[in-house]
């Protein structure tokens, strides 16, 4: 009986020695571990800046951050935009804690490398607004133009502006008239499932000609905003965000929908980077 409760005793004097042990040890290991993830990316500084000031990585790795542990470096370098992401994890004095973390280290890292590759990508995928020449003109005469227009879904958008384009062309070929404006596209509503589009081409006022799916239209003469898209249209929404800053700036007062005029043939040019579409908003 004595025996035992010598091993008893001893053992209980190993554990305690081994807690003593751990805790001496844990005060020279670190109580926080700083983390640098840098990306350079094609964005908009502001525009990053103003994602950037909501976005938090919340937990890593069942690791908690700090309310002031995250912090952000963005400077402009060859190249494009680069991004410093810093990440203070602290452990506080708890050894067990501390013990955990240092042999995790390479598993937070990894986790922290996975939602830092994730955020760069929605941020490279942010409207660009450096590259829009915004301007206000007043436009110089009215624009007459034959249309075909419908309102249409979303899952219907594939190829319709060309569908309709075509058949007025063809309306025009039939009634021998040149066709030598470039397309026009207006955006009459524009939901999440429906879409109010209206696509035509350019005519001199006294044609007056159409049936009962193509009808003469008019754009009256107005003050507008206009800029160019450079480039292939499904980065369209890029130049839009950059006039709409611009008009939310200058507080103008936009009066009705949106139209789109595509200068360049894509038939004539295929490279997607030479393509021109103006962008034109009325205003008061």
């Amino acid at each position: 009986m004595l025996r035992k409760l010598n091993y008893l005793k001893r053992f209980t004097l190993v554990i305690v020695l081994c807690f003593i042990l751990g805790a001496i040890i844990s005060l020279f290991l670190p109580s926080e571990l700083i983390m640098s993830k840098t990306a350079v990316i094609n964005a908009d500084k502001s525009v990053v800046e103003k994602q950037l000031k909501t976005f938090k990585y919340q937990s890593i790795s069942s690791y908690d951050i700090d309310e002031d542990g995250e912090s952000w470096e963005i400077s402009k370098v060859e190249g494009g935009l680069e991004v410093v992401s810093n990440v203070k994890f602290s452990f506080g004095f708890n050894p067990v804690v501390k013990f955990y973390a240092l042999f995790e280290k390479s598993k937070i890292d990894l986790n922290l490398q996975h939602k830092f590759d994730s955020l760069i990508t929605v941020l490279e995928e942010l409207p660009k607004i450096q590259g829009v020449n915004v301007e206000q003109r007043m436009m110089d005469s009215d624009i007459w133009f034959l249309s075909r227009r419908d309102t249409i879904s979303q899952m219907s958008m594939n190829n319709v502006h060309g569908k309709f384009y075509e058949e007025i062309k063809q309306f025009l070929i039939e009634k021998e008239q040149e066709v030598v404006d470039p397309p026009i596209v207006i955006y009459h509503f524009w939901s999440d499932t429906l879409v109010d589009i209206e696509v035509g081409i350019s005519v001199d006022d006294s044609v007056m000609i159409g049936n009962e799916r193509i009808s003469l239209s008019k754009i009256a003469k107005t003050n507008v905003v206009t800029a160019v898209h450079y480039g292939a249209y499904d980065r369209l929404p890029e130049t839009y965000f950059g006039i709409n800053e611009w008009m939310r700036k200058n507080r103008v007062v936009v009066t009705g929908p949106p139209w789109e005029i595509y200068l360049t043939d894509p038939s004539t040019e295929a490279n997607p980077k030479k393509w021109e579409t103006a962008i034109y908003f009325p205003i008061e």
